[in-house]
């Protein structure tokens, strides 16, 4: 894609964006046959290629696409081929589509904020809207995230482990303290919603086990579908064969729900878990969850949840019998994950001094040995020459 602004004229000038090639056309992708490319090599230009270093004329602009195609794909753009697709010779005018001042309200709460003394906010507000400069926290050692492994108590959904960078990352977060911004980057596709979920439930299992209550995690995007694919993923992690995969509280469709404007409510609570204002207070499905008859029907649910999961009912009668009971259940399990996590830590440590203790003998050792081992080699090599050459002696003897 080749951006390029068209005025009211028709004069068509080139714009300040770079040209660039859709996520969905590079591997991996779930687009599997069409892709122009990888993501690595399409990453690998744009770091040695700068667009900001380009002459501001059309055809710099034209000779950065080509090398950028070329590069990702092995192509130029004039004999393009892909799968599925032709070639057009025909010119379309896409017209911009952005949701005009889609910022706006952004903008007035910025303004609010800078207007106001820092000191009225929390420590979060604060970080975000302070212009000075911040110091960038070193990248964490191997060693050291190793240690915060034990920190981590919380996982939402068991089919898929974490990546090695989804589980570095979570290993920096379990570090964070109150009033931090913890900024995570990356692709389409990459973990970024997985890994949200693993904060989430770690932050609830780490409030549940301290008997606190849990953190209200607000999602926010100046567009909807951002917000709404991570509601949608929850409910992918939901596991009717599963009592952990389930919410144990009746008619519950999803882990989140959705605020949204007064005039968008009524299509969107066919579909999601919708919050509105009431005036001063927020309504919506949450009105049928605060009523005597929901209460008690939730408490009965809940109970009956933790009798199937610890397989005892005949122990378990009260609500705060089952809440005991999953306390002690979930601490014991926490217990036991840091003991063998700490174990294994432990025996990392333990081999890392084995080898810088012995290691460097060995590799001494072993390096006499070849030295040694090349000297006999040669010493053989010598001898079978000498023997030839005397065995051929004798034969000429006796002819």
């Amino acid at each position: 894609m080749i951006p390029g602004k068209l005025s009211t004229k028709g004069f068509l000038s080139f714009s300040d964006t770079a040209p660039w090639i859709a996520r969905k056309l590079l591997a991996p992708t779930e687009l599997a046959g069409y892709e122009l490319g990888t993501l690595t090599a399409y990453d690998e230009f744009l770091s040695i290629d700068k667009y900001s270093d380009i002459n501001c004329d059309w055809s710099s602009v034209i000779d950065y696409s080509e090398r950028l195609l070329g590069h990702v794909s092995g192509q130029s753009i004039n004999t393009l081929q892909t799968k599925n697709f032709v070639n057009s010779k025909d010119h379309f005018i896409v017209l911009n589509d952005f949701v005009l001042n889609s910022t706006i309200h952004l903008e007035k709460l910025y303004e609010t904020l800078y207007n106001h003394e820092p000191k009225q906010y929390n420590k979060t507000i604060s970080n975000m809207f302070d212009i000075r400069s911040k110091v960038q926290d070193e990248i964490l050692s191997i060693e050291n995230q190793r240690v915060n492994t034990s920190f981590h108590l919380g996982q939402m959904g068991k089919e898929y482990g974490l990546s090695a960078s989804q589980r570095e990352t979570m290993m920096h977060f379990v570090e964070s303290i109150d009033g931090d911004v913890f900024a995570v980057n990356g692709p389409p596709g990459t973990g970024k919603t997985t890994f949200l979920h693993t904060v989430i439930s770690d932050m609830y299992v780490k409030a549940a086990i301290q008997k606190k209550e849990p953190p209200i995690i607000l999602a926010t995007s100046n567009n909807n579908q951002a917000v709404t694919n991570i509601i949608d993923s929850f409910a992918d992690v939901f596991d009717e064969l599963s009592e952990l995969g389930q919410r144990w509280l009746p008619d519950l469709r999803s882990f989140g729900t959705y605020l949204v404007s007064e005039s968008k409510y009524e299509y969107a609570s066919k579909k999601y878990q919708v919050l509105k204002n009431h005036g001063a207070k927020i309504g919506g499905f949450i009105d049928n969850l605060q009523t005597v008859e929901y209460v008690e029907k939730a408490k009965a649910y809940f109970i009956e949840c933790t009798q199937r999961y610890l397989n005892q009912k005949s122990n378990i009668i009260t609500l705060d019998q089952a809440v005991n009971a999953i306390h002690l259940e979930m601490c014991s399990i926490a217990k036991n994950l840091k003991t063998i996590i700490d174990r294994i830590n432990s025996m990392q440590k333990d081999i890392k001094e084995i080898e810088l203790k012995y290691v460097p003998d060995i590799n001494e050792h072993y390096n006499v040995l070849c030295e040694e081992f090349d000297v006999l080699e040669s010493s053989k090599k010598e001898w079978d020459e000498i023997l030839k050459a005397h065995v051929e002696c004798r034969f000429i003897f006796f002819f």
